[in-house]
Order: structure tokens, then C-alpha cells, then sequence
């Protein structure tokens, strides 16, 4: 169990590494590091960063007008997250001072996606917007039939994304046309993965599907007994995700077989992060969970006293993730020994990005924090 809070922390640069291999067994060309929610195509949420084990306080501080559930980016420099105030931000990462902002139709919750100089992130208008990275200039506009509330891939020329109008899209980067669509039986709120030509999505028609990312054609699809909202990730060779039917599934990355399933007591609503043998997310059951990542054996849970609904994310041997108790806590990876605390003055939904030691996430306090 994590125990021993080792300090605790009241309310009151950086260049993002393109790296080429952030887990053993990976070939840089299959999962290479970008600015993306879950760090890498393959969603596993491991940032090629220094941790942060031993908390200074608030680097700097950001208001915005409303609640933050979106997770940031970071990239060249630039820390990127949308609001509930349908606003896209870019704030310079070393100072928090704002760079541009760009007003949309309706709330972000989904993280962006930055490639090529391109920010793209939905909104729940039902447009995915591609912004100059620099000036945060509309460049295009891809309209759907629901809310986007999916974070968005970006792999060579494409970004993958879903909607509410049960439809993955894939869609050409630069010009923001068609390439595909495939037809889910319910609203997609996962964010999909891509790993060797293949993307993997959940939908809330109680499935998750591969697909094949050239043309969007079906590889497989996995039932579950509720929908999948979480947005799965993959390692070596599994896909590990969680739904609504309390499970966190392990299957075969190629032919959807269930390997193993753990059972915990509420939803999940987290995408897991995966690293040194170890599956790690957490639940609406209030617990962050660590599996081991080829039996599904509890390796450690830390208890919370309300539920959990950001996603974890790793850096080095430290996990963060925060929790609707509105404190973020980092705990040892091994061990769920946790190593300091921070609290704000409203639950999280946002899962932090950890660049050069420092820690950045947004509350619905309405303040984006840069912790170091």
C-alpha cells in the first residue's frame, strides 16, 4: 500500500525531447516520444523527463476563466491544454506567461495534440481544430456530428480522433480532409492508440476495435459488459484498458484475445501508463492501482478518499496523478510509497505532463500550476 506522505505542499526550459525509445522492446519508429496526451502514439504515459521527486512548491501559476479538465502538452517550449471556457492556451513553460489563446465553440476537455508546428484538439462545438503552433492562427477546421471530448493522435501526416457521433476519424493533417471514418454502434469518447499500423479505440457500444490505420478496415473487436470511455494503451504486444463495467482488461495486441482482467470496485475512467513491468491507473473506487503488467496481480494500490478520475502518467521511477479530493500526489513506482503531496482548492481531471523535473497540470479551480 502507499503510505507515508513524505511532505505536503497548500494552495497558496523547457524543450520537449524528441526521443526515440522510451521503453525496452519499442523500435523508435513504432513508438518515438511526441507532444501528445499519453506522451507517445502508444498512449503508455511515459515521459522521457527527470522526475520530480522532492517538491519545491509552485514554479508559477496560471488563471483562467473556468474549470480545466484538459491534459497539457508541452512542446518546444510552449505548454498547451484547453479550458472549459473553450479556450486553447499556449503559455511560454518556463514563465506561465501567456503566448496566445484561441476562443472555440464550446468546452475542451480533451487534450491536444502538437506535430509539425500544429496544435489539434477538439471541442465539444464537434470541430477539430488545427492552430499554428506559434500564433495560434486557425488553419483549418474539421466539423463532426457530436462533441469531441477524444484526444487526438497524430502519426506522419494523419490524426486519429473520435466523436460522440460514434465515429473514428482519420484525417489529413495538413489539410484537414477526409481520409477515413469507421461507424461505432455509440459515442467515442476514448482516445485512441496507434502502434505498428494499427489503431485501438474504445467505444461506448461496449467494444474496443483495432483497426487498421491505412484504411480504417476492422482487425478485431473485444465486448465488454459496459462501455469503454478510457482510452487504452499498448506494450509490448498487449492492450491494457479500463471500462465502465469495473475491469481493467489486458489482450492481445494482434488477435484481441483476453490475456487476464482485474476487478476493482467502480469505474474506470483512466487511461493506464505502463512502464518497467508494471500497469498502473486508477478507479472511481478511489485507488491507484499497479498490476503487474503480464499476470495482472496487484503489485500495490494507494487509497484515496474520493475517486480518480485523471489518468496516471510516469516519469523516471515516479508516477502522478491526481484525484477529485483536488490534491496531486507523487508516489514511488515500485513501491505506491508516496512522496509528496499538493493540494488545490478543487478535485482533478487533468493529467500532469512532466518535462525537464517540473510538473504541470490544470483544476477546476480554474489555475493552471507548474510545479517544481
Amino acid at each position: 500500500m502507499g503510505v507515508c506522505a513524505m511532505q505536503t505542499f497548500g494552495l497558496p526550459l523547457f524543450r520537449f525531447a524528441i526521443v526515440a525509445l522510451l521503453w525496452a522492446g519499442i523500435s523508435p519508429a513504432a513508438d518515438s516520444a511526441g507532444a501528445m496526451f499519453g506522451v507517445s502514439p502508444s498512449r503508455r504515459g511515459v515521459w522521457p523527463s527527470k522526475p520530480l521527486k522532492r517538491l519545491t512548491g509552485v514554479h508559477w501559476k496560471f488563471e483562467t476563466t473556468n474549470w480545466i479538465h484538459s491534459s497539457p502538452v508541452v512542446a518546444d517550449g510552449v505548454v498547451y491544454f484547453g479550458g472549459t471556457d473553450s479556450y486553447v492556451y499556449a503559455l511560454d513553460a518556463a514563465t506561465g506567461k501567456i503566448e496566445w489563446r484561441f476562443k472555440t465553440g464550446h468546452w475542451i476537455e480533451g487534450g491536444p495534440a502538437v506535430a509539425d508546428g500544429t496544435v489539434f484538439v477538439g471541442s465539444l462545438d464537434g470541430n477539430l481544430y488545427a492552430l499554428d503552433a506559434v500564433t495560434g492562427k486557425e488553419q483549418w477546421r474539421f466539423r463532426t456530428g457530436g462533441y469531441i471530448a477524444s484526444s487526438p493522435v497524430v502519426v506522419a501526416d494523419v490524426v486519429y480522433f473520435g466523436s460522440a457521433d460514434g465515429n473514428l476519424y482519420a484525417v489529413d493533417a495538413a489539410k484537414g480532409t477526409l481520409r477515413w471514418r469507421f461507424t461505432t454502434g455509440d459515442m467515442i469518447r476514448s482516445s485512441p492508440a496507434w502502434v505498428d499500423g494499427v489503431i485501438y479505440v474504445g467505444s461506448y457500444d461496449r467494444h474496443l476495435y483495432a483497426l487498421k490505420a491505412s484504411d480504417g478496415s476492422e482487425v478485431w473487436r473485444f465486448r465488454t459488459l459496459l462501455p469503454v470511455e478510457a482510452g487504452p494503451a499498448v506494450a509490448r504486444g498487449k492492450v491494457y484498458f479500463g471500462a465502465q463495467d469495473h475491469f481493467l482488461y489486458a489482450l492481445d495486441a494482434a488477435t484481441g484475445k483476453k490475456q487476464w482482467r482485474f476487478e476493482t470496485r467502480n469505474w474506470i475512467q483512466t487511461s493506464p501508463a505502463i512502464a518497467e513491468g508494471l500497469v498502473v491507473f486508477g478507479s472511481r473506487d478511489g485507488h491507484l492501482y499497479a498490476l503487474d503488467s503480464e499476470t495482472g496481480k496487484e503489485a500495490w494500490s494507494v487509497r484515496e478518499s474520493r475517486k480518480i478520475n485523471a489518468s496516471p502518467c510516469i516519469a523516471g521511477n515516479v508516477v502522478y496523478y491526481g484525484g477529485s479530493e483536488g490534491a496531486l500526489r507523487a508516489v514511488e513506482l515500485k513501491t505506491g510509497d508516496i512522496l509528496w503531496t499538493f493540494k488545490t482548492a478543487a478535485w482533478l481531471n487533468s493529467t500532469p505532463a512532466v518535462v525537464d523535473g517540473v510538473v504541470y497540470f490544470g483544476a477546476t479551480d480554474r489555475f493552471f500550476y507548474a510545479l517544481h
